[in-house]
This record gives structure tokens, C-alpha cells and sequence, in this order.
């Protein structure tokens, strides 16, 4: 079931970032709701509905991820983050919420939980580190940029850590996807143009 939860700082601020938030983390629950409009997500097998208008920002934090449900992301099968994932949401996966992390043996065993870790990754699926999360979340600029995007454009204006906006006639190489990627950088197109 969906339990939504509005938090404002300051009544005068500027408009939160709106994210959903699945995971039973409260230290950082609390600490992100004093920076974002939190939707909280009580379960992972509960459908993806998609509120926001199409030129808001989706995102989804994750404080908290089991071995079943790193598997079945991995694998691509369908659950809430697979279906974020598919409907251009950007996920945040905290670090230390990674059940496998707490383990330290079999070595061969915890290989492969990295391995479907790096798969999830390839998906676009962000892990963070929890105390860096709020950061990410609440210091996005925006760059607007025109034409054919690459990674030398993308290392010349050393865009890291922000969000682009893009001409909806854009393109991106290959190369900077990968940029993108590394550099925790979001990609939006800018509707109407």
C-alpha cells in the first residue's frame, strides 16, 4: 500500500523535489524529508503508478535491498524498481542497504552478489553511499545543451553530479551515455521545442 507523506521545510521555499522512497531506513527517511517531497513506498511488489507530469522528475531512493530483490532486479523481472526503471525513473540505491554487503564469506558467493550488483548498475540503477544521497538530491543544476552531446563536451564543461537538459531533436553518444553514467548525471528533454 502507498502512504504519502508531504514535508516542507519552509512553507515560502522553492518547490522539493518530489521522490519515492522504498526501504524501511528512518534515519535517512527523516533526513530526506527535510529536503524533499517524499512519497513513501511500503512495498516493492506494489504496481508502478506514475503521478508526476511527464516533464517532472521521477526519482526513487531505495534505503534497503534484500538478496531476492537484487536477483530479480538483475534479472530484470518485473517489480517496482524494474518498472521505474522501464518508465525512465532514476533509481538511488543506498550502498549500505545491500543485504549482501553485511557478509564476508563465501568469497565465490559474494562475488556473484557483485556481479549482479554491476548488472543492476548497467540498468542505470545509481548506488550511493547513504550519508551522500541528500546532497545528490537536493544540489542538481541544470545545463542546458544543444545538438549532438559526447563525452568530450560533457568533460569540457566538467559536468558532474547535475542534470542536462536536452532539445528533443538531441543526441547522445554512446561514449557519453557511459559518461553519464559515471558522473551521476540525470538526462531530460525539454518538451514543446
Amino acid at each position: 500500500l502507498l502512504k504519502k507523506e508531504n514535508c516542507y521545510s519552509n512553507i515560502n521555499a522553492e518547490k522539493l523535489l518530489k521522490i519515492d522512497f522504498l526501504g524501511d531506513d528512518e534515519y535517512l527517511k527523516n533526513n530526506l524529508k527535510e529536503h524533499v517531497d517524499i512519497n513513501i513506498i511500503e512495498n516493492i511488489e506494489v504496481p508502478y503508478i506514475n503521478e508526476q507530469k511527464q516533464s517532472e522528475e521521477k526519482t526513487l531512493v531505495v534505503s534497503n535491498l534484500c538478496l531476492t530483490n537484487l536477483l530479480y532486479v538483475s534479472q530484470g523481472k518485473k517489480n517496482f524498481i524494474v518498472e521505474y526503471l522501464l518508465n525512465g525513473g532514476n533509481v538511488y540505491l543506498i550502498e549500505e542497504g545491500l543485504e549482501y554487503k553485511k557478509y564476508t564469506s563465501p568469497k565465490n558467493l559474494l562475488k556473484l552478489y557483485d556481479e549482479y550488483t554491476n548488472k543492476i548498475k548497467s540498468f542505470g540503477v545509481k548506488i550511493i553511499k547513504r550519508d551522500e544521497i541528500t546532497n545528490i538530491l537536493k544540489n542538481k543544476e541544470n545545463v542546458h545543451i544543444k545538438g549532438v552531446i559526447t563525452e568530450n563536451k560533457l568533460r569540457e564543461l566538467n559536468i558532474k553530479n547535475k542534470r542536462i537538459v536536452l532539445k528533443n531533436n538531441s543526441q547522445i553518444t554512446s561514449l557519453a551515455q557511459d559518461y553519464i553514467k559515471q558522473n551521476n548525471i540525470e538526462v531530460y528533454y525539454e518538451r514543446g521545442q
